[in-house]
């Protein structure tokens, strides 16, 4: 009788089809990869080369979520996990293309970062930002688009924009490559100006709202939850009306899970 261990277990892990990705992880192979238009012949390398750099930022931001907020809290933060998570894709949307792999981890390692501290940020000045998408969006956004300015590499910045004097002999790369730093200045010009377009135009539509009476709610509602009040019950399992933290937990697990 043989001791030695069966193959059939590992076999059948191996065999087994992975579990589906999360809808924005979907999302994100289409619109980086598929932002090339095409995939066929050097295309093909291009776009290979954003799904992995969009794979590997998403990973390292995660991970760095995870051990992270252990750090900070004392507590394995599934929730952090996912939104750090959405933050490394944020973050390495601007510059998928002309990332090199080991680049795209230190973008998502850095963006995790971002993400804790510019939700820390917000808690501390009491700006109520349910879905964190201040931090993911626009904090992680505007660092992504700063990052092509420093670890843009040569080599794909002509391979992605072309050979032509635009880019040869220009040195618009990254300036940890040896560039010029005038993409960085564009990269930081251009988040000057998102956030100018974007915040006029929201303040000029959320003014209009204010006045109209169609900003809030009433306080009831908004202590039971717009979940109850517009949608007849609770996005999140074990969530106690009026009594939680809006991620699922109730107040006094809310209460013990986040000690900033």
């Amino acid at each position: 009788m043989s001791l030695a261990p069966s193959p059939l277990p590992l076999a059948s892990a191996l065999l087994r089809p992975p579990p589906p990705l999360p809808p924005n992880r979907k999302g994100w192979y289409g619109f980086n990869p598929g932002s090339q238009l095409a995939v066929s012949g050097a295309n093909a390398v291009i776009v290979a080369r954003v799904a992995v750099t969009t794979t590997l930022s998403a990973a390292a931001a995660g991970c760095t979520g995870l051990f992270l907020q252990y750090l900070r809290t004392g507590t394995w933060d599934l929730m952090c996990v996912c939104n750090a998570m959405l933050g490394g894709l944020v973050g390495v949307t601007a510059g998928c293309s002309v990332l090199e792999p080991w680049a795209a981890l230190l973008c998502g390692f850095t963006s995790a970062i971002v993400f804790v501290y510019a939700e820390k940020g917000l808690l501390a000045l009491k700006i109520d930002d349910p879905v964190s998408a201040i931090p993911i969006h626009l904090c992680c956004g505007a660092w992504g688009v700063i990052y092509v300015g420093i670890m843009a590499a040569p080599r794909y910045v002509v391979e992605v924009y072309g050979a032509g004097t635009f880019v040869e002999g220009s040195m618009k790369w990254g300036i940890f490559y040896g560039g010029n730093a005038q993409l960085l200045l564009c990269q930081f010009i251009e988040v000057l100006v998102i956030v100018g377009w974007v915040g006029f135009f929201m303040l000029a539509f959320f003014m209009a709202m204010s006045k109209m009476g169609l900003l809030r709610v009433s306080p009831e509602e908004e202590l039971a939850g717009l979940d109850v009040s517009k949608h007849g019950g609770s996005a999140y399992a074990g969530a106690e009306v009026g009594g939680g933290d809006g991620m699922g937990h109730s107040k006094s697990v809310a209460e013990g899970v986040t000690r900033f």
